[in-house]
């Protein structure tokens, strides 16, 4: 069962544990020793969980937040040790232990125990790192072909005193900026070198 929390973020969010979930066999995705230590032994992951965000603006901006809630795994978590590999249906988390290894390996879907409401972007996906403190994944879907990265744009219908002199300027989309739910922007370069941050209806 999940315990609903309330919105954080003008979303949806969720929270659940490994251990109150039905994993639907996925366990058996993990090596989890109970005993067994020393180099090349791995040790599964299964305290874990998760938030859900939809967004009320644009499908791309949704995410889903993998939260690593063991203790042993976080206290040895540091940038250079954890690895986080992304598939389109699946995701692997391994931090690299003094003694042996952590794991967490998990598909994601409306009929797995990770309900991702959306398509996944490998691309977009990334993870964060609060050494010995924090291990979360970020799983985000794929952005909108006209406005992915090295799409060349042109500027139109800006309207504030500053920025009105750039209409009809060119540039090129860096990426899309991560951050508020309702709020999409783009960052784009223009030709000039001048950087800024674009909504889609001005480009």
């Amino acid at each position: 069962a999940s315990k609903a929390l309330g919105p954080m973020e003008a979303g949806q969010v969720l929270l659940a544990h490994a251990d109150s979930l039905d994993l639907l066999g996925e366990a058996s995705n993990d090596a989890h020793p109970a005993s067994r230590s020393g180099p090349g032994v791995v040790q599964g992951i299964m305290d874990f969980g998760y938030h859900q965000y939809l967004s009320e603006v644009c499908n791309f901006c949704h995410r889903f937040h993998v939260i690593i809630k063991c203790p042993k795994a976080l206290a040895e978590a540091t940038k250079e040790n954890v690895i986080a590999k992304f598939e389109p249906r699946e995701f692997s988390l391994t931090i690299r232990g003094l003694r042996h290894d952590f794991r967490l390996r998990r598909s994601f879907g409306a009929k797995t125990s990770l309900p991702v409401n959306f398509k996944v972007s490998p691309e977009r996906c990334t993870v964060v790192v609060s050494p010995g403190k924090k291990v979360e994944l970020i799983l985000r879907p794929a952005l909108p072909s006209s406005f992915r990265p090295g799409n060349r744009v042109k500027l139109q219908n800006l309207q504030s005193k500053d920025a009105v002199r750039l209409n009809g300027h060119f540039g090129t989309i860096q990426g899309f900026v991560d951050g508020d739910l309702n709020a999409v922007r783009y960052a784009v370069q223009l030709d000039d070198g001048e950087k800024l941050r674009v909504r889609p209806k001005n480009m």
